[in-house]
């Protein structure tokens, strides 16, 4: 064994040991002195010392190192999730435009579909209006041709016929003259 070798062992000891560092350090100072190496032994107390301060220089190095990219990935992470907030916002401001656009659209579709139905209560009510007027028609006929029995048939289906208009201002007046004309008649 050299005796570099023992020196490490010693030190070794001395900083593994344990006992306390003052008890261990008298047995390694006599064995020292004894062997009249305190030179060497404390050359080689200092090149422990640097080879522990270089490897705790390492590993500081390396968790500083780990330390910055944490950083650099938190930086990064952190200007990502600001551009997914401005493209949230931006989504959310074109999905509420989109639902405007669609309510507007079918805002405008229902009052199309409501125009297209007065439309056909109006077509509608122009039929039977128009077959009013020709019952009506027939019924003054009638009557000029004194078939008062006839007249009085047409003017029953007229009063009909007026019931399914009754909205219109005009059936309302028919409807009067109807009922004053088969009084007529009937007298």
């Amino acid at each position: 064994m050299s005796l570099e070798s023992v020196d490490e062992q010693l030190i070794d000891q001395l900083v593994m040991s344990d006992e306390s560092v003052i008890s261990s350090i008298g047995t390694i100072t006599k064995s020292v002195l004894a062997a009249d190496r305190l030179t060497e032994f404390k050359a080689a107390v200092e090149r422990y010392s640097n080879k522990r301060q270089e490897e705790l220089a390492d590993i500081c190095g390396q968790k500083y190192k780990i330390f910055f990219k944490a950083l650099a990935w938190q930086r990064d992470f952190q200007s990502e999730l600001e551009g997914l907030k401005g493209r949230i916002e931006e989504l959310q401001l074109t999905l509420s435009e989109s639902c405007e656009q669609r309510l507007a659209k079918r805002m405008n579709r229902l009052e199309l579909l409501q125009v297209q139905l007065n439309l056909q209560k109006c077509m509608s009510a122009c039929r039977n209006s128009l077959k009013a007027f020709n019952l009506a028609q027939m019924a003054s006929l009638h009557i000029m041709d004194r078939k008062f029995e006839d007249a009085i048939r047409q003017l029953d289906a007229l009063g009909r016929q007026l019931r399914s208009i009754e909205d219109f201002s005009f059936s309302r007046q028919l409807s009067t003259l109807s009922l004053c004309v088969c009084m007529c008649v009937s007298y």
